[in-house]
Parts: structure tokens; C-alpha cells; sequence
């Protein structure tokens, strides 16, 4: 075992919206310094930061890399647990540790509720009015409310649709509330009650919401205008009816007052005695319109605007409304920049890992990365891809600010498709053998990144350790010894030595050169 691995704790909480740290500590048991990579799988990506995702450790040391979970806090991050695997890997030797972990997201609790109209009317023709209340829960935990609804005055009574509802994280409910008056009477003034409409969890009884509405309750005939009102009904109803009604614009609205170029304005209008509506807007020209109805009006220049409207029935034509909407010219975005790109190593091998480093301006509000189309992180610095085809290929980074604008940066980048496995010293001595005799040669290797190897001599197959080793092999004739290494997946690289029988006696040094026969190789 070179190293060894360990997180600092199995089971990590964190509440939505804040960083949870942790750690893994690296051991290094071998020789030499290596190289390590450490990365968590088994939750969304965009919740974990690694700030430092590979690292070097001396050798016989102990190394503390922290990471961070930061489940956002909106209603997609559940309430629960997450189990989670840190998998820390040497880029030396590929080997790999894997510790197994626990992310408990805590529970937020945001209940909402609205109500509209926030004014009922009980007419006095009427017995009840109703209004429609949406129930929301925009906390990440399930939440059984219970529905209460109360006016001030008791005057009331209510039916509601529904008096216990279940909601989801981000579900939202709309039931129905039914309002009627306790007494109906036929000669009084109206009455003007606030009520209240409100939720309550039935497993967390403080958390809670409340909406408030009025509901004005009439009656049938109001005291003092009874008598008169009853009187003249009949007179005013056939005067009313020949008179010719006068067209009239009872609303109308430019929604927003202010904006810039290109962007819509929402005109809505509702009128009454009217056949239609005459708008005109900034060109001057007259559009006929519905009696009621809404339209979108986008600017193509800066100014005050002066927009004008008047219903229209037959030849007669209500007063103008006129509303005034300022125009200005759009603010443009800074230029994106592009402050950092560098990728190491630039030489690889396919299935190696290469660094992207880069660091982009604040006005830069996307970036791509071509050709593998992956939209990077604005707010970080850097990813890690592997190598997948052989071949030179141009990595560029797109940067745009929110007007579009884009600049680029590209670096070429050369793979080479070949084993991924690396024989770093192979040595046989010695590499002569006296004629007549039986010699015993030792074999000694050094491998990187190999997942299998194994020593070919003559026609025998000899499984070997995929790092570093001696073996010892007797020879009586010529003999051919071949070192094969096999990379993870399945490429080779090999090296090959040749032990003769000769009355010369030398042997092959560590980078193949001859010597005399008692000067063994380094290392």
C-alpha cells in the first residue's frame, strides 16, 4: 500500500445556501513524492467545490485537502440524506482509495399564501361571494398545513374547499374559499369586515402564513334612498334607456413608464359603451383596437412618448387618455475579457488528464469551451478533462457579456494515442552467460500507470508487480527477455534484453549500454 486515505467525518450536515467543509487527509507511504487527485461523486456537481483537486505529498507525510457542500437554498435541494464517495487517486501509480460518506441537508421551512381578490363583495342580491387562495411552499421539506379563515367582526361565515392540504417542496396549491353573511339584510348600510385566511403546519405548529382581505357585505336597499329609489326607478329606467350612451374608457394603463430601447410596454385598456378603441402610439398612426383588451408596444428609439386613446362608438368619441412612457437608450455591457487560459500538460496521451485554468472578467456573463461544448463556471477557475482522441486539436474559450459581445482565446493541444503505462528503468544482469554453464540473471523494472505486467521469456509468461521489482531467472542458451507493461485500457509498451552464452562476459547497464560483467547496474 503507498498511501492511505480518510475524510474527517462519515456523515457531514449542511443547511441549504451556506458551505459545509470537510476534509480528506492523504498519507503518502511510499519513496518518493507523488501526485493526487482527489474528486466526490454521488451528489450534483454544482454542490461540491474542491478548491485545490490535485495536490502533491512528500514522501512518509500527511496531507489535509478540504472540499465543500453547498446545496443551494432553494426548493430542489430536498431535505435528506445524500450518501457520497471521495475518491482519491495517484497520478504516479493510478492507484486509487474510496471512502464513503453522508451529506444531510437540514430543513428549511418558507410557507406562503395569497389571496385574490384581496376585496369580495356579498351583494344584496347575493348570498355568498368566493375567493381564491393559493397555498406555497417554498421551503425543501413536505409540509401538512391546515387552513384557517376568521373575520373580525364574526359576522361571517366560510367554506373552504379544502381544510388540510399536503404540499411538496415547491408545489403550489390554489383551492377555492367560499364567503357568505351570517344575516342578509334588506334595508341597511354596507359593511366593510376584515378577514383573515391563514396556514398552519400541522408537524411544525410555528411555522405558518396569513393573507389578508376585506369583504364588504351590502344590503339589498340602503336606509334614505329606499323609498326615493323605488319611486324613480320606473321613471329613470325609460328616460335611461333613450338616452344615448356616451363612450367612455373606464381603464387604461402603460406598464412600465419607463424602459429602454427594445424593450416591451404592455398598454391594456377596458372601456364601456364603446364599439371600439382609437390608439395611437409613437409613429402617429391611428390603430383601431377591441373595446377591451391589451397589447405590446416595443420601442425602437429613444424619447418621450406621448400614447393616446379614446373609445369610440358610432360618431360619438369619449375623452382622450393620454399616458407618457420615457425611452432611453440601453447602457452597454463592458467587453468581456478573458483574463486567464492555460492548459497543462499541453503533450499527452490519450485517456491522460489534462488542467484547464482560466479566469474571466466580471462583465463576462457565459463562456463555452470548444470543441466539447461545455459551458464553464463563470465564478470558478479551472476543470479537469481527459484526453479522448489522438490528434492536435484547438481548445478555445467563448466569452460573452450579456449584450452578446463575444472574444475568444484558443491553445492547441497534442494527444497521442499510445499506452498510458511508462517502463521507467528495465535491467538485466549480467546479460553474458560462460559457455557450458547455467548463470542465473537477476531482472530488475521500474513501471508507471500500469494495471498488469508480465516478463516474456522464450515461450513462459511471468506475471510481475505493475511498480517496481527484482526477479531471478536462470539461463543456459541464448535467451530473449521482454518486459511488457499493459496500461488500464489494455495498451502495451514493452522493452526487450537478450542474454547470450559467450566466452565474452558483459552486461547491459541501466540505459542499455555494455560494460564488464562485475560492474552491476545502478539502481
Amino acid at each position: 500500500m503507498r498511501f492511505s486515505a480518510a475524510i474527517s467525518a462519515d456523515s457531514i450536515q449542511a443547511e441549504p445556501g451556506a458551505s459545509a467543509p470537510a476534509s480528506v487527509e492523504v498519507t503518502n507511504h511510499g519513496p518518493e513524492a507523488e501526485r493526487f487527485e482527489v474528486f466526490v461523486e454521488g451528489v450534483a456537481a454544482e454542490w461540491t467545490a474542491i478548491p485545490m483537486p490535485t495536490f502533491a505529498v512528500e514522501p512518509n507525510e500527511t496531507h489535509s485537502e478540504r472540499f465543500f457542500f453547498k446545496p443551494p437554498r432553494a426548493s430542489e435541494s430536498l431535505a435528506g440524506t445524500y450518501p457520497f464517495i471521495v475518491k482519491v487517486r495517484s497520478l504516479e501509480t493510478g492507484e486509487a482509495k474510496e471512502m464513503q460518506g453522508v451529506l444531510e441537508v437540514k430543513p428549511f421551512h418558507h410557507l406562503n399564501i395569497e389571496v385574490s381578490p384581496k376585496m369580495a363583495v356579498i351583494r344584496g342580491g347575493q348570498k355568498k361571494t368566493s375567493v381564491q387562495v393559493v397555498l406555497m411552499n417554498l421551503g425543501n421539506s413536505e409540509h401538512s398545513v391546515q387552513l384557517y379563515a376568521s373575520d373580525q367582526n364574526d359576522a361571517l361565515a366560510f367554506e373552504l374547499e379544502e381544510d388540510q392540504v399536503t404540499l411538496a417542496p415547491g408545489q403550489e396549491r390554489t383551492i377555492w374559499a367560499t364567503v357568505s353573511g351570517r344575516q342578509r339584510p334588506l334595508l341597511a348600510a354596507s359593511r366593510l369586515h376584515p378577514c383573515s385566511i391563514s396556514i398552519r403546519s400541522t408537524a411544525h405548529p410555528a411555522i405558518g402564513a396569513a393573507a389578508q382581505l376585506q369583504v364588504e357585505q351590502r344590503a339589498l336597499v340602503s336606509p334614505g334612498s329606499g323609498v326615493l329609489a323605488m319611486a324613480s326607478v320606473a321613471l329613470a329606467a325609460g328616460w335611461f334607456a333613450l338616452l344615448p350612451k356616451q363612450p367612455e374608457i373606464t381603464s387604461f394603463s402603460v406598464s412600465p413608464e419607463v424602459v429602454e430601447t427594445g424593450q416591451p410596454v404592455t398598454i391594456s385598456w377596458t372601456t364601456e359603451h364603446a364599439g371600439g378603441l382609437e390608439l395611437i402610439l409613437d409613429d402617429g398612426e391611428t390603430q383601431k383596437r377591441n373595446r377591451s383588451g391589451s397589447i405590446t408596444w416595443v420601442p425602437k428609439r429613444a424619447g418621450d412618448f406621448q400614447i393616446t386613446a379614446a373609445a369610440i362608438y358610432e360618431d360619438r368619441r369619449s375623452d382622450d387618455r393620454k399616458e407618457l412612457v420615457q425611452v432611453n437608450e440601453p447602457v452597454k455591457a463592458p467587453a468581456p475579457v478573458i483574463e486567464l487560459f492555460d492548459i497543462q500538460p499541453r503533450d499527452l496521451k490519450v485517456g491522460q488528464t489534462m488542467q484547464i485554468s482560466y479566469r474571466v472578467s466580471p462583465s463576462v456573463t457565459s463562456a463555452t469551451l470548444s470543441p466539447v461544448g461545455l459551458r464553464l463556471d463563470t465564478n470558478a477557475d479551472g476543470v479537469q478533462l481527459i484526453a479522448k482522441v489522438a490528434g492536435t486539436a484547438e481548445y478555445k474559450i467563448l466569452a460573452y457579456n450579456r449584450d452578446g459581445v463575444m472574444t475568444e482565446q484558443s491553445i492547441l493541444i497534442t494527444a497521442e494515442d499510445a499506452s498510458l503505462a511508462t517502463i521507467q528503468s528495465f535491467n538485466v544482469f549480467p546479460t553474458r552467460i560462460p559457455v557450458g554453464s547455467t548463470g542465473t540473471v537477476t531482472v530488475s523494472w521500474r513501471l508507471r500507470d500500469a494495471r498488469r505486467a508480465e516478463l516474456l521469456i522464450g515461450e513462459e509468461s511471468i506475471e510481475i508487480d505493475t511498480v517496481t521489482g527484482r526477479y531471478e531467472i536462470p539461463i543456459a542458451v541464448d535467451t530473449m527477455i521482454e518486459l511488457v507493461a499493459y496500461d488500464e485500457n489494455g495498451k502495451t509498451v514493452s522493452d526487450v534484453i537478450e542474454v547470450v552464452v559467450t566466452d565474452l562476459l558483459t552486461t547491459r547497464g541501466p540505459a542499455g549500454s555494455e560494460g564488464p560483467a562485475d560492474t552491476p547496474p545502478a539502481g
